[in-house]
């Protein structure tokens, strides 16, 4: 079905609203929510928002720049500009990254779909505690975050290249033999191809890479760049799937199998223990929360054994069920939750 002029710019202004929304201050999950099923809606959907992005990308790298300060200052000032959406009232009085943005939009994006705009892509995707967030990258790369989560992203012609800064990110990669996927997680380095893995970034802890599907090879970002003293793998890692890669601070990084669909299972906001100690649980449980539950100094918690399946930020259900097995109390405090045996 052939799209009017009309209906792609009116298409290229929502994406341009949902642009501007995600990357504010006061996003919501349920901003999120509302932005992913209109994305889904329509293929079309996407490839604007894509485009949009990729924009905004362009504007912040050059932010500075005279011409664009300039170009931005005279698309705004047309009263053609575009503001169905209301855009005139979004960008009053904000940054000038806004009026730049603005600007991008009504001089680049207002093109045929499909158009290759030649824009390297770089951008950064964030949670905030609690939250969780899946998003369809340029190349058609599927990336869910993890609560308290940010990932740079770095596309380019030669290689695509994501920045785990910190959390816990899922990725689904979309085959191109022609440019490496690149994840790095602190000195760590992961390449694939067209695989499914999660990345968790514990920083100053460790860094775990687990395999679902495909292949991926880990190794060190010095000994690869030949930089020398980077983490000081033997050689590279290659891992297959159902595997684990475990790079603990100071320690050699391990190779061990493990159960993928529960290391996962975060993805699909479960978490699921199996004879877990309680203060590794309840660890987990705290991820996900403002709210922490603290375990008083008693050894009769701490060989306590937790099994179950929770949802993530539930963490009125995890308590009630370690109250309703465990002879446990939980005192409740404005800053946290307390953990006391039960006399």
């Amino acid at each position: 079905m052939t799209t009017s002029a009309g209906e792609r710019d009116e298409v290229m202004e929502v994406a341009a609203y949902w642009a501007m929304r995600l990357s504010s201050d006061d996003c919501t999950p349920a901003d999120r929510a509302a932005f992913e099923k209109w994305r889904r809606e329509n293929p079309a959907h996407d490839n604007a928002f894509r485009n949009v992005d990729e924009a905004m990308g362009a504007v912040y790298r050059n932010i500075d720049d005279a011409d664009l300060i300039a170009y931005a200052a005279e698309v705004t000032a047309e009263p053609s500009a575009p503001n169905r959406l209301g855009w005139r009232r979004f960008v009053a009085g904000g940054a000038v990254a806004a009026s730049l943005a603005l600007a991008v939009f009504a001089g680049l994006l207002f093109a045929p779909f499909g158009e290759d705009m030649s824009i390297p892509r770089q951008v950064v995707y964030h949670t905030e505690i609690g939250e969780r967030s899946t998003t369809i990258l340029a190349d058609g790369s599927e990336i869910t975050l993890n609560t308290n989560t940010t990932l740079n992203v770095d596309y380019s012609d030669a290689e695509r290249r994501l920045e785990l800064m910190r959390g816990q990110v899922f990725f689904k990669v979309a085959k191109d033999t022609t440019r490496p996927f690149v994840v790095l997680a602190g000195d760590n380095r992961i390449v694939a191809t067209g695989t499914e893995f999660d990345v968790r970034f514990d920083v100053g802890e460790k860094v775990s890479v687990t395999l679902v599907e495909g292949e991926v090879i880990v190794d060190g970002t010095a000994s690869i760049a030949d930089a020398g003293g980077g983490r000081g793998y033997g050689a590279p890692i290659i891992m297959t799937p159902g595997q684990q890669m475990i790079a603990a601070v100071d320690a050699t990084p391990a190779l061990v199998e493990t159960d993928v669909a529960r290391v996962v299972s975060w993805s699909e906001g479960r978490l699921v223990f199996e004879n877990d100690l309680l203060a590794d649980a309840v660890a987990e449980i705290n991820r996900y929360t403002e709210r922490p539950i603290i375990l008083e100094d008693d050894e009769r918690l701490e060989a306590i054994l937790v099994g179950g399946v929770f949802q993530t930020g539930r963490q009125d259900s995890f308590l009630l069920a370690l109250q309703t097995i465990h002879p446990v109390d939980v005192v409740e405090r404005p800053d946290r939750a307390l953990l006391v045996w039960r006399e």
